[in-house]
Protein backbone atom coordinates (compact mmCIF):
# COMPACT_ATOMS: atom_id res chain seq x y z
CA UNK A 1 0.00 0.00 0.00
CA UNK A 2 2.80 2.44 0.89
CA UNK A 3 4.26 1.80 -2.56
CA UNK A 4 1.07 2.84 -4.32
CA UNK A 5 0.59 5.82 -2.00
CA UNK A 6 4.09 7.10 -2.78
CA UNK A 7 3.51 6.48 -6.49
CA UNK A 8 0.18 8.31 -6.40
CA UNK A 9 1.67 11.19 -4.41
CA UNK A 10 4.49 11.71 -6.92
CA UNK A 11 2.04 11.36 -9.80
CA UNK A 12 -0.32 13.94 -8.30
CA UNK A 13 2.59 16.34 -7.86
CA UNK A 14 3.60 15.98 -11.50
CA UNK A 15 0.02 16.35 -12.67
CA UNK A 16 -0.48 19.44 -10.51
CA UNK A 17 2.67 21.07 -11.89
CA UNK A 18 1.64 20.22 -15.45
CA UNK A 19 -1.84 21.68 -14.90
CA UNK A 20 -0.30 24.83 -13.42
CA UNK A 21 1.98 25.23 -16.43
CA UNK A 22 -0.90 24.61 -18.83
CA UNK A 23 -3.15 27.13 -17.09
CA UNK A 24 -0.37 29.71 -17.18
CA UNK A 25 0.03 29.26 -20.94
CA UNK A 26 -3.74 29.35 -21.48
CA UNK A 27 -4.04 32.57 -19.47
CA UNK A 28 -1.19 34.17 -21.44
CA UNK A 29 -2.76 33.14 -24.76
CA UNK A 30 -6.24 34.35 -23.79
Amino acid sequence: VDYWVSKGASLSERVASLVKKHRKQAAAAA
